[in-house]
């Protein structure tokens, strides 16, 4: 049986190099080489992107899928609404997603009644105070041992349980219930990285001759987006290369800080340090962060520099790159880099420190834009400047030293973080979770028929605006005068559809009311009852359906007269069923 991969998201593409639109953020950039690889590696004979939001242009898709050297016909990308009765019939092997949102699967689940397939979904980001609802909605929701949320470092996955624990206990005291607990996997199972992309450079001299980098100065590199906000402070880093210069003169080294502009314009700001500190001939500030540029820096510097201090990283995938370049890397002990650099071994770990001072950042963490506490946090966490300068001076005295721990940074890439291998650690998961969903007992999952806890329920909340319901016992008819126009071809009505619409409206459903209409009145549950038999459409569906002919004057409902006891017409606010 052939296997099918549902992607609860749409397509990114990029360019022949790598670029995308947009800000180069290490989430997008990960986002877009996961799902390559997934069809390139992943083993899948089909691959379909349920919802394409923001729609990607055909044409572009097109030509993308071509230089992939991909096959067109396995890969479907659903434009407009969710296909849902196309997802109701397929067998997919997973439902996947390149973030955490995976309570999108379990909608799908409420909406299908029925549990459709094991969903998968990846953390890039625990920190933000506006994804708090999103991990209650996760932990209260109807959850299976056969889903899973990836951790892409040991940190994220730890980082993950405190959320979880601390959201329980808040939730367990207020409401005096037991604890609630996620009952999917937290498996760890790192990004990865194009080691074919990502190289060493054999003749570093030619390619600086290129660039108009001095050729036997030893370069330093740090590549990340310019923001003290949600990557790194790189002041303190330019206070240790301050005191470096004296000690090794300014013919010695160069360093070069490379990123894209995107908070508050804090190059210019970085800029201005550098000069207040005379380091103007020694250090560059590069704004173009774009994937191809960056890999340019890659192969002419000798040692990576990544100091973050911000709570938002969970990974780190620069440093991954600049270890399949062969560079030895220096960075702060913190998050996903404990697990990528090895200390002594490919790099150094430098130490950081921080204490307990988020009481009031917390309490106001929903209620201001994000950036605030993250850069307040971020300016409390120190890196231990002293190691750092020791490390640095080590490195760019040590040649030998560098190439020893870039050549095993590259051979920990390639044996670790290589597409291929990450590819085939998803496989095993997916494969795991696909026998934990056959296995599931009856008991693991029933439909939450009133939806997840922070689901809307709109009619009952605004049904009132109505002036008047349709119920089940509605009689409704044709409206002679319109129904001919609007049913001889399908382009009546399909030019009347905003394009969404034209991807969940089935023309037999409109087929069918025609011909249970056209004698006489009928009321709404039987005309409902029998069109969602005969389409094999859900009840919604086919009530939506019938609700845009009355919309547009096709159907209307027939009220009663003044001595009909029935109602045929109630009153809005009135719940019924």
């Amino acid at each position: 049986m052939e296997k099918v991969i549902g992607f609860l998201n749409g397509f990114h593409d990029t360019d022949t190099k790598g670029n995308f639109t947009g800000t180069h953020l290490g989430a997008k950039v990960a986002y877009a080489e996961l799902l390559d690889n997934i069809i390139t590696h992943g083993g899948y004979e089909w691959h379909h992107f349920l919802y394409d939001v923001p729609p990607c242009d055909p044409e572009r898709l097109a030509r993308y899928v071509e230089f992939k050297r991909w096959d067109p016909r396995r890969l479907l990308v659903f434009r407009g609404a969710l296909p849902l009765d196309r997802i109701a019939r397929e067998e997919y092997h997973v439902l996947f997603r390149p973030d955490c949102l995976i309570d999108f699967a379990m909608a799908l689940r409420n909406a299908l009644a029925r549990p459709l397939a094991p969903a998968v979904g990846l953390i890039h980001t625990l920190s933000y105070a506006d994804e708090m609802p999103l991990w209650i909605q996760l932990l209260l929701s109807n959850a299976l041992p056969c889903d899973a949320l990836v951790c892409s470092s040991s940190a994220a996955k730890e980082g993950m349980e405190r959320t979880f624990n601390v959201l329980s206990e808040r939730l367990s005291r207020r409401l005096g219930g037991k604890t609630a607990v996620f009952r999917g996997q937290l498996p760890i199972i790192p990004l990865g990285v194009d080691v074919d992309y990502w190289v060493p450079e054999g003749d570093k001299t030619a390619v600086r001759r290129q660039m108009g980098l001095p050729e036997n100065t030893r370069i330093i590199l740090c590549a990340a987006r310019f923001s003290s906000w949600d990557k790194m402070d790189l002041r303190p880093f330019l206070m240790v290369v301050r005191q470096l210069l004296p000690v090794l003169g300014a013919d010695f080294f160069r360093v070069i800080c490379v990123g894209d502009n995107v908070r508050e314009n804090e190059a210019e700001q970085i800029r201005s340090f550098v000069e207040s500190l005379g380091l103007s001939q020694v250090v560059t500030i590069d704004t173009d962060g774009t994937p191809s540029t960056v890999r340019r820096y890659y192969r002419v510097a000798d040692i990576f520099v990544s100091l973050a201090d911000n709570l938002q990283e969970t990974f780190g995938l620069t440093v991954i790159q600049a270890m399949a370049c062969g560079l030895p890397t220096i960075v702060s002990d913190w998050d996903g880099y404990k697990d990528t650099v090895l200390h002594g071994e490919t790099g150094y770990r430098i130490p950081t420190y921080w204490a307990q001072c988020d009481r009031q950042i917390s309490h106001l963490g929903t209620q201001r834009p994000w950036w605030i506490d993250h850069l307040l946090l971020a300016q409390s966490v120190a890196v231990d400047t002293g190691e750092l300068l020791d490390a640095l001076h080590l490195l760019i005295t040590s040649p030998n030293l560098c190439h020893q721990l870039g050549e095993a940074g590259r051979r920990r890439a390639v044996q670790m973080y290589a597409w291929p291998v990450v590819i085939k650690q998803y496989k095993e998961l997916w494969q795991e979770c696909q026998e934990r969903f056959v296995h599931l007992d009856a008991q693991d999952w029933t439909i939450e028929e009133d939806g997840a806890l922070l689901t809307p329920a709109y009619f009952r909340q605004f049904s009132h605006y109505a002036s008047a319901i349709i119920s089940s016992n509605t009689q409704l008819a044709l409206r002679p005068t319109r129904s001919s126009v609007i049913f001889n071809e399908v382009s009546d009505y399909d030019v009347r559809l905003p394009d969404p619409m034209k991807k969940v409206f089935d023309p037999a459903v409109f087929e069918c009311f025609r011909w249970r209409l056209q004698e006489w009145p009928v009321t709404m549950s039987e005309l409902v009852d029998a069109v969602g038999r005969e389409t094999k459409h859900a009840e919604d569906q086919v009530t939506r359906h019938l609700m845009w002919l009355v919309k547009y004057g096709v159907v209307e409902p027939v009220h009663a007269s003044a001595n009909t006891q029935s109602v045929l017409v109630e009153r809005a606010g009135i719940e019924t069923t």
